[in-house]
């Protein structure tokens, strides 16, 4: 089994390549289905051919479960040609990113930085002390990125077809579980966490050809 994300670019390739290779049948699994194994959100469209299959995520959701004979990049087509508006939320400690892009372009933003001191390796009252500093000024930062996200994307909410999250894991998960807005988006956040090694302007400008990005599984063996 081989996966991997794959651009815009590197997928019509890859379909010109299947269009070749003799597929046999080519199935629509809708969103939250499995295929070898792994739990795609958006869905799968497998490509079977005599001797491999290709499984391909969208980073939207696939419409319903269909099965048509022979190869058909139609799904996958429609995704590749649209022009989705996606909004993008990047957090750090101490910095972060809000984004939406329509038509591919950044059409609303805001970056900036937020102080939060690094952890703290002396032991005993001093470190429980500056544990709870650290901690206030994590919150602080969660609530600043919550309204700042309202800010720009409430104007843009019925538009918005797919949020993603990122930046580091952990930070991502805290503010998860403190921002409210994210609950308006629940059913359009993505599942897959952006890599963005530094929420600042060229982050977020970045973000979006990561956000669009397939992951796509090769198998020698049958679906």
């Amino acid at each position: 089994m081989h996966s991997g994300l794959v651009s815009d670019r590197s997928l019509r390739q890859l379909l010109a390549g299947l269009s070749a290779a003799g597929v046999t049948s080519t199935t629509v699994l809708g969103p939250s289905t499995t295929f070898a194994g792994k739990t795609s959100d958006t869905g799968w469209v497998v490509y079977e051919a005599a001797d491999q299959v290709t499984a391909i995520a969208p980073p939207l959701p696939a419409p319903e479960q269909a099965r048509r004979a022979g190869f058909d990049d139609s799904t996958l087509l429609g995704i590749l040609d649209s022009s989705p508006t996606i909004a993008v939320i990047l957090v750090r400690l101490g910095r972060y990113a809000v984004g939406v892009f329509s038509q591919g372009q950044l059409v609303a933003s805001k970056t900036d930085t937020r102080y939060v001191g690094s952890k703290h390796s002396a032991g005993g009252w001093s470190q429980q002390r500056f544990a709870r500093i650290r901690e206030k000024q994590a919150r602080e930062l969660y609530d600043r990125v919550c309204a700042v996200a309202g800010e720009k994307l409430m104007p843009f909410e019925k538009e918005i077809e797919r949020l993603w999250l990122g930046g580091e894991r952990q930070t991502v998960l805290g503010f998860s579980k403190r921002c409210p807005l994210l609950e308006t988006f629940a059913s359009r956040k993505a599942d897959r966490l952006l890599s963005v090694p530094v929420p600042d302007l060229a982050g977020l400008r970045s973000s979006y050809s990561e956000a669009m990005r397939y992951l796509v599984m090769r198998s020698r063996t049958t679906v």
